[in-house]
């Protein structure tokens, strides 16, 4: 083979070898395509205090080849919202759809749909919940927590990061009890596994060390007897204050400054 043709073979070689790479690097792209995964959609908060904010995290994956973006989210109502950490998930990576609700002014039995959609599906994904307030402590039933909110609230000087909580069995048979949900890493609790007709059960719950000097609007879960619709949720609540300065000691009570 001569020069030249030798040349032209190398020349058509390096084109087609371009061309080739080309059309791989089209073919993957029309192929890449974002992909939804959610394991969960429903959850039970059961019984809950009047008045309080509750939540629940429902995790959101990303599986497909491309980048899910979260487009839009309908909370539902004014009294639900989602405060999402990123809207745009790469692949292999999730986002948490942490679902905080308030029950001010509601009564009785309580469903919400709030719902969201991607770019990887032009129909609506929904989430679902339940709950039933109830107005008097004296209400709760098969068991009943006290105090029905666990506040951590802390005031200048006075660190609050352990509570002690009353758990009472008031049915006429022996309840199972576990922890069906809580905020991961964020308490230290222990239940009792059951709980004897009438019986109470004193026991004590602990911020853990990282939650002691942050804001709380959580929530936990206790189930009865395996069964969801025998749930009882306790809001944990704790925000951190500090005296104005300035002001005496003793009239600091109703006259606390929020850090935000």
């Amino acid at each position: 083979m001569n020069r030249s043709h030798r040349f032209s073979f190398q020349f058509v070689s390096y084109g087609l070898c371009l061309g080739l790479t080309a059309l791989l690097a089209f073919a993957g792209m029309a192929h890449a395509a974002p992909a939804i995964r959610v394991d969960t959609t429903e959850f039970v908060f059961g019984q809950l205090p009047q008045n309080v904010t509750v939540s629940h995290t429902f995790w959101v994956y990303s599986i497909g080849s491309d980048t899910l973006r979260i487009d839009s989210i309908i909370p539902g109502c004014g009294c639900t919202t989602i405060p999402l950490s990123k809207r745009a998930i790469a692949p292999n990576d999730s986002v948490a759809f942490e679902i905080q609700f308030n029950n001010t002014a509601m009564l009785g039995w309580i469903v919400k749909k709030p719902s969201f959609r991607t770019n990887a599906a032009t129909d609506w994904q929904y989430f679902k919940f339940y709950g039933s307030t109830v107005v008097s402590p004296e209400d709760f039933s098969p068991i009943a927590v006290f105090p029905t909110t666990f506040d951590f609230t802390s005031y200048a000087g006075e660190p609050s990061h352990e509570l002690g909580f009353a758990l009472e069995n008031r049915s006429e048979e022996t309840v199972k009890l576990r922890l069906a949900d809580a905020p991961p890493g964020m308490l230290k609790i222990a239940l009792p596994k059951s709980l004897k007709p009438g019986e109470t059960y004193q026991g004590r719950v602990t911020l853990t060390q990282k939650y002691r000097t942050e804001d709380i609007t959580k929530s936990l879960t206790i189930e009865v007897n395996n069964s969801h619709l025998l749930r009882l949720s306790v809001p944990l609540y704790r925000r951190t204050y500090e005296i104005r300065p300035g002001l005496p000691d003793s009239s600091a009570q109703g006259r606390l400054d929020g850090k935000k």
